[in-house]
């Protein structure tokens, strides 16, 4: 397992590392590819450039990942979970509605699950979140060239306010690689000099392409992650009785801003550009909710939902009388596909992933510990109203694995560095006693 203490920030980036970076930006453009794939073609489209790039990621992520099989497989019990939600996808090829699609998206999402435990086992915490801020860095820099130069590929041609998408196929996506890549810049802004000049420019060129992007929602979580990363921070540094009183008040806020919503909902939808429907998709979720009533435990196959008007997903479509593509929400989305098992398989990881946070967070306080609590918090939050759970072509998928990994390997060191340390007391304490009532031998002077 990676330790802190051989990863430090900064240092020669190898060939494996910026390979790795072109994978993470092949990854969070859902493997859309500028100027070879059309603009409006969804990065999850099975279409042939994408069939092929996405071979090609699979076999150089093989190439990467050989040397490292051992330590991999030393690993997967702590991924058991999440290793077991891809497991089950594949197996759903068995009861799908379109088991061609399900296999071969299944085999797919094999990729990005084992890309993660490459990441872990083969750089220590903090390059990891050098990777991810160079990562971020290039594909804000990237999107704000292409934009300028090249407007026709570089905006979304499906918004007329010139919304800016760049490297990805839509502004959404775009706002959503944009939050993601910056929890690693907030993480690391402060620590030192050159981390916080390294962050600054990654929010920098992130922040200016999220606004361009013109989303709403992503500026808001943009928002919420900045804040709860600094109160994580925050957090650490206060005694137990002012943590209480810090975590009373900030639950108190969450509360009153929830309940204010509640009360004020088709205003604030508003604000957001959205009605109190919010944009059809309370039709959606009632939709998807009797769907999953006739198929509770296994679910529809994992990606074989919604077929258009083939399947189940016809219903929907002729209800809302729109080509719905997800439910727009990523645990309906994920208890369409794997059923109840699926659902519970995510609820263990996420929760053995949230809890690993909290104490990793109170207890040792790496910059690791605070990404991946923020990964844990804006996976819960993104899947709210969107879907990006297990997509075959999604780095969020990535990053959920390979923060949940991490935070139960730093819970798992952790603890066994204190068992050490209190064998090595105990056995310092034991031992002057032994030599104190050990009897002296005779004639000795």
């Amino acid at each position: 397992m990676p330790s802190v203490a051989s990863s430090e920030f900064g240092g020669r980036l190898h060939l494996s590392g910026l390979v790795s970076v072109v994978l993470m930006l092949y990854l969070s453009a859902h493997g859309y590819i500028p100027f070879l794939m059309p603009v409006d073609t969804v990065g999850d489209a099975d279409g042939t450039v994408g069939i092929t790039a996405q071979a090609l990621f699979l076999v150089v992520l093989t190439v990467l990942a050989l040397p490292y099989a051992k330590r991999l497989m030393s690993v997967m019990r702590l991924a058991a979970p999440v290793l077991g939600l891809a497991v089950l996808s594949v197996l759903s090829t068995a009861w799908s509605q379109d088991p061609a699609i399900t296999f071969r998206r299944s085999v797919m999402l094999l990729g990005p699950t084992v890309f993660a435990l490459f990441l872990h086992v083969r750089y220590g915490y903090r390059r990891q979140l050098q990777l991810l801020l160079l990562a971020g860095i290039c594909a804000a820099a990237l999107s704000l060239a292409l934009c300028v130069a090249f407007p026709s590929v570089g905006l979304d041609p499906s918004m007329n306010d010139g919304s800016w998408q760049g490297i990805f196929p839509q502004k959404n996506v775009c706002a959503r690689a944009c939050v993601f890549f910056a929890l690693p810049a907030v993480v690391l802004w402060g620590r030192s000099a050159q981390r916080t000049a390294a962050a600054t420019l990654a929010f920098v060129l992130l922040g200016a392409l999220l606004f361009k992007a013109h989303s709403a929602t992503g500026l808001i979580l943009m928002g919420v992650a900045v804040l709860a990363t600094l109160s994580m921070r925050l957090l650490r540094k206060l005694r137990a009785n002012e943590s209480v009183v810090f975590c009373t008040v900030l639950i108190a806020c969450v509360m009153g801003g929830l309940s204010f919503v509640a009360s004020k909902f088709a205003e604030v939808a508003l604000i957001f550009g959205k009605d109190s429907t919010l944009t059809g998709r309370t039709s959606i979720w009632a939709g998807a909710l009797q769907a999953i009533l006739k198929h509770p435990v296994l679910g529809y196959g994992y990606s074989a939902f919604w077929l258009g008007l083939r399947g189940e997903s016809a219903n929907i479509v002729l209800a809302t009388k729109w080509m719905v593509p997800t439910a727009h929400d990523g645990f309906l989305d994920l208890w369409l596909q794997l059923g109840a098992v699926g659902f519970a398989l995510f609820s263990i990881s996420l929760w053995q992933g949230c809890s690993a946070a909290v104490w990793c967070l109170r207890h040792v306080g790496w910059e690791a510990a605070e990404w991946g609590a923020g990964i844990m918090l804006m996976t819960i939050l993104y899947n709210l109203d969107e879907t990006s759970l297990m997509l075959p072509r999604e780095l969020l998928w990535v990053l959920y694995c390979l923060a949940f990994v991490n935070l139960r390997a730093m819970r798992f060191e952790a603890r066994s560095r204190r068992a050490e340390q209190v064998h090595v007391h105990a056995a310092a304490d034991v031992e002057p006693l032994v030599e104190v009532s050990w009897p002296e031998p005779v004639g000795v002077r």
